[in-house]
């Protein structure tokens, strides 16, 4: 699926209830053949303004994060679970979720699509390492899986 064509269909989606309150699209930025892709559960204010993803206070910490390693954010792909930002910044709901996980197992059975939208846009961007940040993120990402914090692993 080409990417204009990607971002079209989320545009399109009315799956769930969350296009009716969002102001914009949030589709993802970055290079379009990261290596590196960081993945977030859905927009926040800021981002939902913007309709760019991780431009508020998590965005400006990932920012430090890259430069404090050397990755300028256009080097990598960043997008979110979901596209349209669930009212009051509330964690999205179960049904929201599901609607989200539509575009089934991508990367290898690992990665889920946002709204069809994260799956397919991990299987464009030629991917070596995705970091879904967030517990929900992991969670509508890894649904059913025992995730250990302590040491950060599935």
């Amino acid at each position: 699926m080409e990417w204009s064509e990607l971002e079209t269909k989320c545009a399109a989606c009315r799956g769930c209830a969350l296009w009716q309150t969002r102001t914009n699209l949030v589709f993802g930025t970055g290079s379009r053949t990261a290596s590196l892709m960081f993945v977030g559960e859905a927009p926040g204010e800021q981002e939902d303004l913007s309709g760019i993803p991780f431009v508020g206070a998590a965005g400006q910490l990932l920012d430090k994060y890259l430069e404090a390693v050397g990755i300028a954010r256009e080097e990598v792909y960043i997008a979110n679970i979901l596209k349209c930002r669930p009212p009051r910044n509330r964690d999205p709901q179960d049904a929201e979720h599901e609607i989200g996980g539509r575009a089934g197992p991508q990367a290898a059975g690992a990665v889920k699509g946002g709204h069809d939208g994260v799956g397919p846009a991990v299987d464009a961007v030629f991917l070596h390492v995705a970091l879904f940040v967030g517990f929900q993120g992991a969670v509508a990402v890894f649904p059913g899986q025992q995730i250990d914090f302590a040491d950060g692993l599935l």
